[in-house]
């Protein structure tokens, strides 16, 4: 419920309570698909401001208070550059669905949206025009919708028209999500049970009474959400559960961790939510890499059965090879095959022996008993590797049901310390203790060679790129005479020495990402990074350059894409 357009509304009065009156210092990301806003109140106190986290992370949206924020000195990027330095006047939540405005002193909006996997921070004017979106998946200039309306609670026979108005065959749980919209599931299912029905329940079958007694329940529960919110969290064993802003039955047998506070409350929730989805993520990949393994040794296991040589084929390839011995004396080169009387048996049958006609009959005897003396250690071996590969079949199979009780942490670092050979044979990393640099905030692309090449998004990405992640012996591009994207090849990213292949690779991004994309031939500028700098006081994105050379490029993409960064 940390989203739940109820929490979001406490969490909008709230936000308006602490920061209305407050200036907006910046508005900045350094982890994927969250926003950081930092305001401040008084301004010659520089080093105290409060920030606000909103996070658009598709399965994970949130937005809480913190008194402070530290910003990374690297790997961070500025947005809504026209409301910086503004007083934010006010926080409101819709009336009608799940989305906060911060509205600010030159009439401009700050929206932002709680839509799961459509979430967003949108910069507007005073008529929802786009002027600038968090997440590029709105187009400026375009025109967000009004709020839809919301059924009326207080209304029971509105409430009934709606929730009849469902498909024939929904559930009460899909008919309660039409007719309280702003409930969210948790909230639809605690109407439910605390009415006496199933959530499951056909809302056919659904009388005019159930229809009041579900209206009535409804009300109450939106009458202790506005009025009388109690934050609290569920859990069990110590892991949260669900957060909540009164009592919900359906978690009755659940521990209950209460707060004074709303943003405490939280702030606590997401910490430890990210705590166990880190714990989730770790066991889903140390589960994921045995099973993978399990799976390869079942099928090397049952490859080996289905080629291994039986040890009557050595038998037979060696009774050839003493036959063709025992008969030499009648035998000539050059025979295709050999018919010979069996010495070894009771009966003397005639056998039957194919010769190769460019060996000596000695010579084909020869070829028989080296192929049987390879038929035996080859079934040697696969018995020596079929024995190792149960051992290891029978260790995995342990293994995975042990991993399968690891419920915490610090039970899943002992497990991996543990096993960390088998571990590590089966293709496991672990990344504990090591912390993943953020990826550029460019667009990347790989180049000849295996190398990095970084282009800007915008001016002010191209001064973030330039001045900030361009490296002295970096390459830095940009498209001679035109407006277009700072591109640098990064020399450090790749195997061995920048090949000239590369370099037009680079220059080639360069070249696209200019206002001459469409031109056959762009000529395109290219220097070492130590020789770039940015003039004092200069517009963003621009830069003077010195011991620059000139490169023709075809305006082009390089194959070699980083899907996540190249947009």
């Amino acid at each position: 419920m940390v989203t739940n357009y109820y929490t979001l509304k406490g969490i909008a009065e709230d936000l308006n309570r602490r920061l209305k009156g407050c200036r907006l210092l910046e508005a900045f990301s350094q982890n994927r698909n969250e926003l950081v806003l930092r305001l401040q109140e008084d301004l010659e106190e520089a080093d105290r401001s409060d920030a606000v986290l909103i996070s658009c992370e598709p399965s994970a949206n949130s937005i809480f208070h913190r008194a402070s924020f530290a910003r990374a000195r690297r790997n961070s990027v500025d947005f809504f550059s026209p409301i910086i330095g503004e007083i934010l006047e006010a926080v409101m939540i819709s009336a009608t669905d799940r989305e906060i405005s911060f509205q600010f002193s030159s009439g401009r909006v700050l929206i932002a949206q709680f839509f799961g996997s459509r979430a967003n921070v949108i910069l507007c004017d005073d008529r929802r025009t786009v002027l600038e979106p968090f997440l590029k998946t709105l187009s400026p200039e375009s025109t967000l919708p009004a709020a839809r309306p919301v059924s009326d609670l207080t209304e029971a026979a509105v409430f009934a028209q709606t929730l009849r108005g469902s498909t024939a065959d929904a559930t009460l749980l899909a008919g309660l999500k039409r007719a309280l919209p702003r409930f969210g599931a948790t909230l639809h299912r605690e109407v439910a049970m605390r009415s006496g029905f199933s959530a499951e329940t056909p809302v056919a079958d659904l009388s005019d009474r159930d229809m009041e007694a579900l209206a009535a329940t409804a009300r109450r529960i939106q009458g202790s959400l506005l009025l009388e919110p109690q934050p609290r969290i569920y859990l069990r064993d110590d892991v949260p559960v669900e957060f909540a802003l009164i009592p919900l039955e359906q978690f009755g047998d659940l521990r209950v961790q209460l707060f004074e506070d709303l943003q405490t409350a939280i702030r606590t929730y997401l910490a430890a939510g990210h705590v166990q989805r880190a714990f989730h993520d770790q066991k889903r990949a140390v589960l994921q890499a045995l099973q993978q393994e399990l799976s390869k040794t079942e099928r090397t296991l049952q490859k080996i059965d289905h080629e291994a040589p039986a040890p009557e084929e050595a038998a037979e390839q060696e009774r050839f090879g003493k036959l063709l011995t025992a008969h030499l004396h009648v035998l000539r080169k050059g025979e295709r095959e050999a018919l010979v009387e069996d010495v070894y048996t009771e009966d003397h049958a005639p056998v039957l022996i194919p010769l190769d006609v460019h060996l000596t009959p000695a010579k084909n005897a020869e070829r028989y008993y080296a192929r049987a003396r390879k038929l035996r250690e080859t079934i040697d071996e696969q018995r020596e590797r079929r024995g190792t590969l149960l051992a290891r079949l029978r260790e995995l199979e342990g293994t995975l049901v042990e991993l399968d009780d690891i419920e915490n942490t610090e039970a899943l670092r002992s497990f991996i310390e543990r096993h960390k050979p088998l571990l590590a044979s089966a293709g496991y990393r672990s990344t504990a203790g090591t912390r993943t640099a953020p990826p550029p905030p460019f667009r990347v692309f790989i180049v000849t060679g295996g190398f990095q090449v970084w282009a800007g998004k915008s001016s002010e990405n191209n001064d973030l790129l330039t001045t900030r992640h361009t490296g002295k012996e970096d390459l830095w591009f940009h498209a001679r005479g035109v407006g277009g994207s700072h591109v640098v090849l990064k020399v450090h990213t790749g195997k061995g020495e920048v090949s000239r292949t590369a370099v037009q690779d680079a220059a080639s991004v360069a070249a696209f990402f200019s206002k001459m994309k469409n031109a056959s031939l762009v000529p395109v500028t290219m220097c070492l990074g130590k020789h770039v700098r940015k003039p004092k006081g200069a517009p963003a994105g621009t830069v003077m350059v010195e011991r620059e050379e000139t490169i023709f490029a075809e305006p082009r993409l390089p194959a070699g894409r980083d899907d996540e960064h190249a947009r």
